[in-house]
């Protein structure tokens, strides 16, 4: 066969096959890495934040500035909206931790996309994650008018050395920064109360994707 037939619109259909495929294999892999690389003793449906609050960051990489809010339901219900650097655009997710999933939402195609949460939980947002893993404590300090307390660990299946500092009265991450790296998290503002219990629902008209969006 010709080498140019091979993108012909005849076999069109047959790459787009192909390419469905392997994009849902690499999902799989990805997927089955995350969940595995954790070797956390935590059982996720006691080990979740117990007090509702509501917060915004501010986040610093390589890429940029975004925005991230946290909403915390104190039951187990977390949800996550963050912006991408140089971006209005809004990502959606909402962490349920009594039944170990988590739920990608995308607004615009109202659609999501569910997979098991690793026992990291927020990662670096996660108090709880720290106490799981060999962490080194960093002892006390003030933030304003917030006492915290603070952690440096490496996060289960990544590289990365990671310092956060959590509301001793809360569990809310109030800092999070990366050494030798330019990423970062700073609290720009938290209240200490429930958010809506309409946050942590999946929209009736939202229909279940198969695919990474």
């Amino acid at each position: 066969m010709n080498p140019s037939s091979w993108f012909s619109g005849r076999t069109a259909p047959l790459w787009v096959v192909l390419a469905f495929i392997i994009g849902m294999s690499i999902y799989s892999l990805v997927t089955k890495y995350e969940v595995n690389s954790d070797q956390l003793k935590r059982d996720l449906a006691t080990t979740y934040p117990k007090v509702p609050y509501e917060a915004s960051y501010e986040q610093k990489s390589n890429a940029g500035l975004s925005i991230l809010y946290l909403y915390c339901d104190g039951k187990g219900k977390v949800r996550l909206e963050s912006t991408m650097p140089n971006s209005t655009a809004v990502s959606s997710t909402i962490i349920d931790f009594k039944n170990k999933k988590r739920y990608f939402l995308h607004e615009k195609q109202k659609t999501f996309m569910s997979d098991v949460l690793p026992n990291k939980g927020l990662a670096a947002f996660d108090q709880e994650m720290f106490k799981s893993v060999e962490s080194e404590k960093l002892g006390s300090r003030k933030y304003g008018n917030l006492n915290c307390v603070g952690y440096r660990a490496q996060l289960p299946g990544e590289k990365a050395i990671v310092e956060s500092w959590f509301d001793l009265k809360t569990g809310c991450l109030v800092s999070m920064t990366i050494p030798n790296s330019n990423s970062s998290a700073t609290l720009t503002r938290m209240v200490a109360r429930p958010p809506k219990p309409s946050l942590f629902e999946i929209p009736k008209d939202y229909k279940q994707s198969a695919l990474p969006f």
